[in-house]
């Protein structure tokens, strides 16, 4: 693979998890919208915004009772998701291209019908 190839490639696999990162984190903000039984929906919502939270508690002791600190916090918690979410999706692209040369490999091993292993020409 040429250089340029491998960094389209790895550009748009960039953007995409960004891009799926944004839209995991509109899903979380929207999820109030759903009709769920509010305990449920306050359960997913506490959960998927944990590491934000967690993070922005680390800069902002108080969370957002700091004075100024609540836009700052608010900041944090929602930039950590950002980046956390979009790191999750790329893992989640890179899993799938693993999975897809392995198949390849295992794909390109098998033997014609009738081809027996003397018959196969050399890879070297």
């Amino acid at each position: 693979m040429t250089n340029s190839k491998h960094a389209k490639r790895l550009t748009g696999v960039l953007l995409s998890s960004a891009a799926l990162g944004v839209l995991t984190s509109v899903f979380v903000w929207k999820i109030d919208c759903v009709p769920l039984n509010p305990a449920v929906r306050a359960k997913i919502t506490n959960t998927l915004e944990l590491p934000g939270a967690a993070v922005g508690l680390l800069a902002f002791p108080e969370g957002i009772h700091t004075g100024h600190g609540s836009v700052g916090f608010a900041y944090v918690a929602t930039g950590v998701n950002l980046a956390l979410y979009s790191v999750l999706w790329l893992c989640v692209f890179q899993l799938f291209v693993k999975i897809k040369r392995s198949c390849w490999q295992e794909r390109s091993k098998i033997r014609p019908l009738g081809q027996s292993e003397s018959a196969r020409p050399e890879d070297g």
